[in-house]
């Protein structure tokens, strides 16, 4: 994998802080959760996994799922505001922690990082150290299950125009705007700017935020779980480049 400069921590932009009320909104529209189940439904049932740690558990959509289906779960987020909205939907223990250096009392038979929050580990440090901490906290026989953006199926400049999305609920309107820009090929990076549009109580604001994410390509990324310690790494959906890979000491 290219070795990147400099780290970047773009992980907590304004749509988990000051707009995670916005996030828990209108991403019950943009993500389906009961597909993100679906996809990993054999794989915990076929390995007998009983208990879940959810990196970016977010605001616990997913992670309500995942309890109502029996499942313990523990969520862990970097965003205090989104685990406090999680709070008021799921049962589990949430965590306060990054990714990249997870301390838990116990391990877990299953890792899920979902909704491509992996995405932002945009330095190889980064992902080696996401990586090697998701090891750490799994059970002998563990398994990780992750997203990403794939190099080959993921072109972020179709969409360098500006996207529009307008959500309308009972007593707010939200225009969201985005677009991609300044794509590295040779880190995989580029740069997100988001526009918020917000009505409500006949006020109108307008939030500008902005992130950076990155993608991967398959041989590299399969190389750096091997160097993690995981075995038998592979993709268990190619839309959505969601992996699989175990921990068998």
């Amino acid at each position: 994998m290219n070795t990147f400069p400099t780290e970047t921590d773009s992980s907590l932009h304004k749509l988990y802080t000051d707009l995670s009320w916005v996030y828990d909104l209108i991403y019950l529209r943009i993500f389906d959760y009961e597909k993100q189940y679906k996809l990993i439904e054999s794989s915990l049932q076929k390995n007998e996994v009983e208990t879940i740690l959810e990196v970016g558990c977010g605001s616990g959509h997913l992670m309500t799922i995942l309890e109502e289906k029996g499942y313990k779960v523990t969520g862990l987020d970097l965003s205090q505001q989104m685990l406090e909205i999680a709070r008021k939907n799921v049962k589990g223990e949430l965590i306060k922690q990054d990714m990249r250096n997870i301390k838990t009392q116990h391990l877990f038979d299953a890792i899920v990082c979902l909704g491509r929050a992996f995405t932002y580990m945009t330095t190889n440090e980064d992902a080696s150290s996401a990586l090697k901490s998701f090891y750490k906290n799994l059970n002998n026989g563990g398994i990780l299950l992750f997203d990403n953006f794939e190099e080959r199926m993921f072109h972020p400049m179709g969409h360098s125009e500006w996207q529009e999305n307008v959500h309308e609920f009972d007593d707010v309107s939200i225009k969201r705007r985005y677009r991609n820009r300044d794509y590295d090929p040779d880190y995989l990076t580029w740069h997100v700017d988001w526009e918020y549009i917000i009505e409500k109580d006949e006020k109108r604001q307008f939030i500008e935020d902005h992130s950076v994410l990155r993608q991967f390509r398959w041989h590299e990324m399969k190389q750096e779980l091997i160097d993690s310690g995981f075995t038998n790494p592979r993709i268990l959906d190619e839309s959505s480049f969601t992996v699989i890979a175990e921990k068998r000491d």
